[in-house]
């Protein structure tokens, strides 16, 4: 199975948060960069791969709660899709 790693290490605003999750992903262009569409693309787009989130507290200060948010997506999604492991880094 693959691994893929995010790391949301500097990010410093919302373009870049999406573009750390977006290209390891290899989402597709049309990636609407919100959390619904996050959601969509986790668990029924994405082949099985494991997922290495690494960074999530050290991120821009007002970004720090957004990327916790979207850590409890890819939790969620884990629990329900079944074809993804998800393994936090910090």
């Amino acid at each position: 199975m693959e691994t893929i790693t995010i790391d949301f290490t500097g990010a410093k605003n919302w373009d870049e948060v999406h573009e750390r999750i977006s290209k390891p992903l290899d989402f597709p262009e049309w990636y609407g960069k919100n959390l619904d569409a996050l959601w969509d693309l986790l668990t029924g787009y994405i082949a099985p791969c494991n997922i290495i989130i690494k960074g999530t507290k050290k991120v821009s200060s007002e970004y720090l709660e957004y990327v916790q948010h979207i850590c409890r997506i890819f939790i969620r999604a884990e629990d329900i899709y079944k074809k993804i492991k998800i393994i936090r880094i910090e």
